[in-house]
């Protein structure tokens, strides 16, 4: 069968995406853990180096701007030293960045590893909500960045950016602009989703979604799990399940669209949801068919659980691993 791909980089060039989110700093101190403390029966990381990369909403922007799209990324930067590393790091990516504070420190999120083990992760946040001045400078903002965008994602890690009042509207400016909704969620804002155009749960994200306990995601599961995401949220459904691939349940209840997981080999998964979602929206606002919308993601998410952590994909990685096939 013919690759899409072709048509779908030049759908996708240029597209404009707009991207509202928690923003974090993922930083990784890397070393070689070969003994055991004398103090404590924990590992000692002989250090060797460290490194820092976007994460969360901004991970989501910096893979729309790898895949050849134009990212703009509203969210929560602190005035400080990981907020500068943020600001650098947006510009490097080529991400438009409207950067508010309300005195909150940038969250980050530190992993420790050895011989490419994630030893141990330091999460640094607040997550209580935004305080009301910063939240009427968001308000204020949205407006323009919305009706400049061809579509708008919504990256939600739960750390104190979204609110209900947010989302309305997000969701009365999009619909305004006549551009789609698409929202990356977390079970804990489920009644702040309603009436957005596309969810894009994991499994463990889509049966939380809807009150269910843990269970495992065999084909009749995942038919009528996804289902009921779809008709409780009003909105299609793009659910991923790892090592099984992802399954895209339209809106209007037609049958099921199956892509199954294409990667050779599975090094990380850090941040491979926003990769999902940034190559699905990119592929939406270019006006491709939900079909290849599906396989586009599902290719993005092979090449990037490839990688070393959090991490992004380009048109050309997409390509090379297109031959591969």
């Amino acid at each position: 069968m013919t690759s899409p791909l072709p048509g779908l980089v030049e759908r996708i060039t240029g597209r404009r995406v707009l991207v509202v989110g928690d923003v974090i700093l993922d930083e990784y101190l890397d070393g070689d853990a070969a003994r055991i403390s004398p103090e404590a029966p924990v590992p000692v990381l002989r250090f060797a180096g460290q490194q820092a990369v976007l994460g969360g909403a901004a991970n989501t922007a910096a893979n729309v701007s790898s895949l050849g799209g134009r990212a703009t990324l509203v969210g929560l930067v602190g005035d400080d030293a990981a907020g500068a590393a943020v600001r650098r790091l947006c510009t490097d990516a080529g991400i438009q960045l409207e950067a508010l504070s309300d005195g909150r420190e940038t969250t980050r999120k530190v992993r420790v590893v050895s011989r490419q083990q994630q030893l141990l992760r330091i999460d640094y946040e607040t997550t209580a909500d935004m305080d009301a001045p910063c939240r009427a400078r968001l308000m204020r903002a949205l407006a323009p960045h919305v009706a400049s965008a061809d579509i708008v994602v919504v990256s939600d890690y739960a750390k104190g950016l979204l609110s209900s009042e947010l989302l309305e509207e997000v969701r009365r400016a999009a619909a305004a602009a006549g551009h789609a909704v698409v929202v990356d969620p977390r079970p804990r804002h489920a009644s702040f989703y309603t009436g957005c155009d596309y969810l894009t749960p994991n499994w463990k994200e889509a049966l939380a979604l809807i009150g269910e306990g843990d269970a495992d995601p065999t084909p009749d599961a995942v038919r009528q799990v996804g289902g009921r995401v779809r008709d409780r949220f009003l909105a299609g459904v793009l659910l991923t399940l790892g090592a099984r691939g992802m399954v895209f349940f339209a809106k209007d209840g037609s049958a099921p669209i199956e892509a199954a997981a294409e990667a050779r080999e599975v090094f990380d998964v850090s941040g491979a949801g926003d990769t999902v979602v940034a190559a699905f929206a990119l592929a939406l606002a270019g006006g491709a068919a939900p079909a290849d919308a599906v396989w586009l993601a599902n290719r993005a998410a092979a090449v990037v659980v490839g990688k070393r952590g959090t991490a992004t994909v380009t048109a050309d990685e997409l390509a090379r691993a297109a031959l591969l096939q």
